[in-house]
């Protein structure tokens, strides 16, 4: 997309106000860029789908992480209120379940859509138009110089023959309790921190029996002076202790665990009356976007094509840690990082 002598509706749109949405509205305003040409798109407003689905899940981010996100960004003012939150009063080397930063997020979500244009509306196509972008909405279209998408994920599935739990209920206990019963036999597909938080749902929730099928080893997050070994892929807080507990130094009664390549796979999941996969999360696709491939996106700078660009869980920073591995950085801080280096470049895309 060239330099364009179009004059568009608006000079900046941001899709998405999850956590990556609010942090990529709040660095835009930061950077002094005139609210009056930024618009903020999303259906809910509501912290995206942390608000909606996953307030009742343990963090493995440390409190002290989500102040850090918090204080980053002037606009958010978080400064003049931050005291009547229930974070304020976690230790900060703590992990929490994430509706306490739920809560200030939606506090600053409120503060941001004062400043900035903002329609509680889904997009639903992103076509380039005359150098510049068009952006159909389900109930206005406009022309915008440059999109920010922060659209979120979606959890992914398998296709096994089996009545199957959402992640989004699993995640819950007050919704898991509701669809399971002290008959029924749960297999649980991964050995992720959402798999690790099932399975200790299912337990609280006293089903008869859990078989965890998995691939994948458990992993730990491992702390050193100034860098973390798993620092993305890794258990951490809650989840790690439990782990290590009833995984690894002693099975939990109610739990089996099953690799999905041994010889009694099938027979383990012919016991089961429900599954709940816990295998990772996919981009949401929900909005047509010509001809470009998403997938291709510069993973160190979060460039889509020219005047395009993602952050979020959706577009994660890929980076190799100390160690050689590479891993994709997910969390808020981390997306509020990602912007720290790549919005520059952002700002000067033409």
């Amino acid at each position: 997309m060239r330099s364009s002598t179009v004059i568009s509706d608006f000079d900046w749109t941001v899709v998405g106000a999850g956590p990556a949405g609010i942090a990529a509205v709040g660095k835009l305003l930061d950077a002094q860029v005139d609210p009056n040409k930024i618009v903020w798109i999303d259906p809910f407003f509501k912290v995206g789908d942390l608000g909606l689905k996953w307030y009742n899940v343990s963090s493995n981010t440390k409190v002290s992480l989500f102040n850090k996100f918090l204080f980053y960004c002037k606009s958010f003012e978080i400064d003049r209120c931050f005291d009547k939150f229930p974070l304020s009063k976690l230790n900060p080397e703590d992990t929490c379940l994430l509706s306490y930063i739920s809560s200030p997020l939606q506090h600053v979500t409120e503060i941001l859509r004062k400043k900035v244009h903002q329609h509680a509306c889904s997009v639903l196509e992103i076509e380039p138009y005359k150098d510049i972008w068009k952006v159909l909405c389900t109930t206005k279209q406009f022309t915008s110089q440059k999109i920010i998408l922060a659209v979120g994920s979606e959890a992914k599935s398998l296709d096994y023959p089996k009545s199957t739990l959402s992640l989004e209920i699993a995640m819950n206990p007050d919704l898991l309790h509701e669809k399971v019963t002290s008959e029924d036999v749960v297999g649980v597909f991964g050995s992720s921190h959402s798999a690790v938080v099932a399975m200790y749902n299912l337990i609280d929730a006293n089903v008869k029996k859990i078989v965890n099928f998995y691939k994948s080893p458990l992993k730990y997050a491992q702390y050193f002076d100034d860098w973390i070994l798993y620092d993305n892929t890794g258990l951490k807080g809650y989840s790690a202790i439990w782990a290590k507990k009833y995984l690894d130094v002693k099975i939990h009664p109610s739990i089996e665990r099953v690799h999905v390549q041994s010889n009694a796979f099938t027979d383990y999941l012919s016991q089961c009356s429900k599954v709940i996969y816990a295998v990772g999360f996919d981009r949401r696709r929900s909005i047509k976007i010509g001809n470009i491939n998403l997938d291709s996106y510069d993973k160190t700078k979060g460039i889509i094509a020219p005047c395009l660009y993602g952050v979020g869980i959706a577009f994660p920073e890929g980076s190799f840690d100390k160690a050689g591995n590479y891993e994709y950085r997910v969390g808020l801080w981390k997306f509020m990082d990602f912007l720290d280096k790549a919005m520059p470049f952002w700002l000067k895309d033409s």
